[in-house]
């Protein structure tokens, strides 16, 4: 699912939020041919990392910032990590499919281990978010989709030296 979207923005681009404005409906169908964008952005290429090791996620995101990722066909953007500590709530991916939260007690044997923190388009708490972010432990982490980064530079159709200002413009952080 992410390398097809991935492809989609090196061979096409992404054209900019204004083309497509938000409208909470299962029901609009997307019209590519009637949308004159004012932006469209190409990434010049992606890289897989996998999820061989925890390290050379962390060391992905170090190095090049958010990463695409989620897990059950639910793509989300990876931001960063944690490690796990007394007091904590963070949802547990069981390997199955099945997620859900946890508090983390004096104590319990997670105590220490890595969490991820995602990115997640949907409602501010829906589904253990906390603020739109959720914290997710992988009891088996080749359950984590992906994860990809984006190779740079990134160029588009309004700038001509691969310099691209990201703005949050209706404000959803």
């Amino acid at each position: 699912f992410a390398e097809t979207v991935l492809g989609y923005a090196k061979n096409f681009g992404i054209c900019d939020e204004t083309a497509y404005p938000f409208v909470d409906s299962c029901c609009i169908p997307c019209k590519r041919d009637l949308i004159i964008p004012n932006e469209v952005v190409k990434i010049e290429d992606y890289t897989y990392i996998g999820n061989s090791s925890t390290e050379a996620i962390k060391a992905a995101l170090i190095n090049n910032g958010p990463l695409t990722s989620g897990y059950m066909g639910h793509a989300m953007t990876l931001v960063g990590y944690n490690t796990i500590k007394e007091g904590d709530v963070i949802s547990v991916h069981n390997g199955t499919g099945i997620t859900y939260n946890v508090t983390i007690n004096s104590g319990d044997p997670r105590i220490g281990n890595v969490y991820w923190i995602f990115k997640n388009s949907s409602r501010t708490n829906a589904y253990g978010c906390n603020n739109g972010y959720w914290y997710i432990m992988f009891n088996n982490p080749n359950k984590m989709i992906g994860p990809y980064y984006i190779t740079r530079p990134y160029c588009t159709i309004d700038t001509s030296n691969n310099m691209v200002n990201c703005n949050d413009s209706d404000g959803d952080g």
